[in-house]
């Protein structure tokens, strides 16, 4: 009897366990949320194309109003055109309420690459 009651505790706390780092594996950060979805509004500049740049980076620190739009706090980057056009970018984007928290802090890294 003590067998089977301790298999079966073993197969509930297994089970539980597997279904914990399942979901754990799914979700992403609230920082990988904004990533994602800034990233995907952001296209390769046009004018480092046409000068033949293949290679270009902004390091972009930022919080998100209570309305979803993205307030800069800081830069840093390879090209100051490139910063000034992802400045352009990031004030027409709109994030979700699903996806950030409002007043913390996101860091967002981005590469521009022509291959």
């Amino acid at each position: 009897m003590k067998t089977k009651l301790m298999a079966l505790l073993t197969l509930i706390v297994l089970g539980v366990a597997s279904q914990g780092f399942a979901a754990e594996k799914n979700t992403l950060t609230a920082n990988e949320e904004v990533a994602k979805v800034v990233k995907a509004k952001i296209q390769f500049p046009a004018f480092l194309k046409a000068e033949g740049v293949k290679n270009a980076q902004v390091l972009v620190e930022f919080t998100v109003n209570e309305n979803g739009t993205l307030n800069v706090i800081n830069t840093n980057q390879s090209d100051q055109r490139v910063k000034n056009y992802v400045m352009e970018q990031l004030e027409n984007i709109q994030v979700q309420s699903a996806d950030y928290e409002v007043g913390e802090v996101y860091m967002l890294k981005l590469n521009f690459r022509l291959l």
